[in-house]
């Protein structure tokens, strides 16, 4: 059983990646703004404090989730932006616990005008969910990326993938990485 993390920045790719692993390696696939949704949605939505709760229980219940799947003998894909200093603990001691054959993570990256540009489209596109809030953190030019607290967990063999132009992304190989 694997577990197989997709990591980075917001607005690097990481959902489409995963989307795609999950596909190529029908695995479930865990991603916390898919949990945060669900919960605007049963419980309703209030203010940014409100989106702030439920991002907590949100990464909660992923962990939750991988720690059930793996204990029951199944690979996991996991997606999200996870802060290092919060995220990387809660795996390793989900890792320590369940013992998975092999553990991967695929950290997304691109440049930072990319990064932005797409977090901004995402969020103005009217696809992603209203209640994330994302206007409320756009950076500007003069702020600096947040690269330490959504650094690699390294918890497991870790492959950097350049998100920059989505064509260029070989699939493929990452899944040969993965089943090797």
């Amino acid at each position: 059983m694997n577990l197989i993390i997709v990591n980075g920045l917001p607005g690097t790719g990481k959902s489409t990646l995963a989307k795609k692993l999950a596909d190529k390696l029908s695995s479930p696939l865990i991603m916390k703004d898919g949990i945060k949704e669900f919960l605007f949605d049963a419980l309703g939505t209030k203010d940014r404090a409100w989106s702030g709760e439920l991002g907590k229980f949100s990464y909660k219940y992923l962990y939750e989730l991988t720690d059930f799947m793996l204990e029951n003998g199944h690979s996991v894909i996991i997606e999200n932006a996870f802060e290092r200093k919060y995220s990387k603990p809660a795996i390793q001691q989900i890792i320590e616990k369940n013992k998975p054959d092999n553990v991967y993570e695929i950290y997304c990256f691109t440049d930072t005008t990319t990064r932005r540009n797409r977090y901004k489209e995402r969020n103005e596109s009217g696809n992603r969910h209203a209640d994330h809030v994302d206007h409320l953190n756009y950076l500007s030019d003069s702020d600096p990326e947040p690269t330490e607290k959504y650094a690699p967990l390294d918890v497991g063999a870790l492959t950097k993938i350049d998100t920059t132009d989505f064509k260029n992304v070989k699939t493929k190989d990452i899944l040969a990485n993965i089943k090797s």
